[in-house]
């Protein structure tokens, strides 16, 4: 029978659904920003190479970067079974394993999880992934649907990184061991994380929140203080007019946004800094 969860108990629910992953987990999310037991949970997957970790994120076409945290996709890369993709018309949140599901308002993104109010409804059911007759409803063809449309986003979905894993076969009665991993495909090797500039010059350089002007670290993919990000994400519309400039944090009139910062003529002055 289906559960409604809130707060604490749907991060609680997430986490065991990462837990208890045998052959396959699916975490479906717009934003992704790991926090800290999400992180940790994943990187028990290093234990578990046969588990196939498939991530779909969404939003932000011409820059991905803004919808998955550049520390989490380098985090993403140690891991040895992995499949991230990308849907710009992602709005869905679902998280999922072989017998178990939640369909929830939560981004996978660690501000949502401590700040925002959030509901999610949790269900079980034997080989939800092997099985397209399987029921959490109670309605077997309601979940033959569901299911359907739930793997055409998946498919449909733009391969951003698979990692695959390599086994030696074991012995009689054994099991095959892992050997190591393989990419396969990585489209955004060529944007891996740079070295971090020194602290000194990170601190030095400040902006401003597009929505309250107030003063915030100077970042294009971030505009927003924390509150007013938590505004911003129940709509989630990256074209929304917003009332100040990032880099100069003088008034915009509605010229800049979540996806346009910075005003037209302090780009090149903001880029060169």
């Amino acid at each position: 029978m289906p559960e409604f969860l809130t707060s604490s108990h749907l991060n609680s629910k997430i986490e065991s659904i990462i837990d208890n992953a045998q052959d396959n987990l699916f975490l479906i999310s717009p934003y992704i920003k790991f926090s800290p037991p999400i992180k940790r949970r994943l990187a028990d997957l290093k234990n578990r190479p046969k588990t196939r970790l498939t991530i779909v994120f969404g939003k932000n076409n011409d820059d991905l970067f803004k919808s998955i945290n550049e520390e989490d996709l380098e985090f993403l890369r140690t891991l040895p079974n992995l499949e991230l993709k990308h849907e710009g018309d992602l709005h869905a949140k679902v998280y999922m394993n072989d017998s178990e599901i939640i369909l929830s308002s939560m981004n996978l993104y660690e501000y949502s999880q401590h700040n925002n109010i959030e509901f999610g409804v949790y269900g079980t059911a034997k080989g939800i992934i092997s099985s397209l007759s399987s029921s959490i409803t109670g309605s077997t063809s309601f979940d033959q649907e569901a299911v359907k449309y739930f793997w055409s986003v998946v498919k449909n979905a733009r391969l951003i990184i698979d990692i695959e894993p390599q086994f030696e076969k074991g012995r009689v009665f054994s099991a095959d061991k892992y050997k190591n991993s393989i990419t396969k495909v990585d489209e955004l090797a060529s944007r891996k994380t740079s070295p971090k500039k020194s602290s000194s010059n990170q601190a030095a350089k400040m902006g401003y929140c597009i929505r309250t002007g107030m003063s915030i670290p100077f970042n294009v993919k971030m505009p927003f203080s924390d509150k007013s990000f938590k505004s911003w994400e129940r709509f989630g519309d990256e074209n929304y007019p917003e009332k100040y400039c990032h880099f100069s944090g003088e008034s915009s009139d509605g010229e800049t946004c979540f996806s346009r910062p910075i005003l037209k003529k302090n780009w090149k002055k903001a880029m060169s800094n």
